[in-house]
């Protein structure tokens, strides 16, 4: 209980920095480069592997649940103000419920990646480290891909609230429970990796566009 809240603590945090972090990176990026196509570009660049791992999972997830999808892009489509879409995959219409889990693919996949990530030591630290940032910077549904879940979302909270306050459980016991309670606390950990990860980025980067902006302030005096 206390891992599953943890991961939901986590994944809470990591997606409000995540927005923060990447209109930083595009400011800095602008501010060298003063060119604002460019600039998302490079960002977009940046978080390339993380593009693929989210476009694949709406895919995989589509093809396993029985879903056709069409034509898959993973080079950006359009820019608009200082956001960019990345890439898509084409998915013919379903039901609600097969939608959600569609959409809700790559936050799933992208937890399971860094896992992986952590996991294997062998793997240098700066690509590491550069693996999960933009992993983690890529792998929560946008608005498109949820488009159609929030009324099937609200009838799943009403139900498993419902069966919580009739005090219904689902209770593991032996090698399942010990299994579940080990992936948990690695994937807790995983997280938290990505989060200092970000943070530092995040910190390093707001550093860097306050002595940029300072140092052009005082061209211009």
């Amino acid at each position: 209980m206390i891992s599953t809240l943890g991961i939901l603590a986590e994944l809470l945090l990591l997606f409000f920095l995540s927005k923060k972090l990447i209109q930083n990176i595009y400011t800095l990026f602008y501010l060298v480069i003063r060119n604002r196509p460019v600039a998302l570009s490079i960002v977009t660049l940046l978080l390339f592997p993380g593009t693929v791992i989210h476009e694949l999972s709406h895919l995989f997830t589509a093809e396993i649940l029985g879903v056709r999808t069409g034509k898959l892009i993973l080079a950006p489509e359009s820019i608009r103000g200082s956001e960019i879409q990345a890439g898509s995959v084409a998915i013919v219409k379903t039901g609600p419920f097969r939608r959600i889990l569609i959409g809700l693919a790559p936050l799933f996949w992208g937890m399971g990646a860094l896992f992986v990530v952590s996991y294997f030591q062998n793997i240098p630290y700066i690509v590491a480290f550069y693996l999960m940032f933009s992993i983690s910077n890529s792998m929560f549904p946008s608005a498109i891909d949820m488009k159609e879940s929030p009324g099937p979302i609200l009838v799943v909270l009403i139900f498993f609230s419902a069966a919580y306050i009739a005090g219904i459980r689902l209770s593991l016991s032996g090698q399942p429970l010990e299994i579940i309670t080990t992936l948990l606390y690695s994937l807790v950990q995983s997280l938290g990796i990505v989060l200092a990860v970000n943070i530092g980025l995040l910190l390093i980067i707001h550093v860097l566009i306050v002595l940029l902006g300072s140092f052009q302030n005082f061209k211009k005096g």
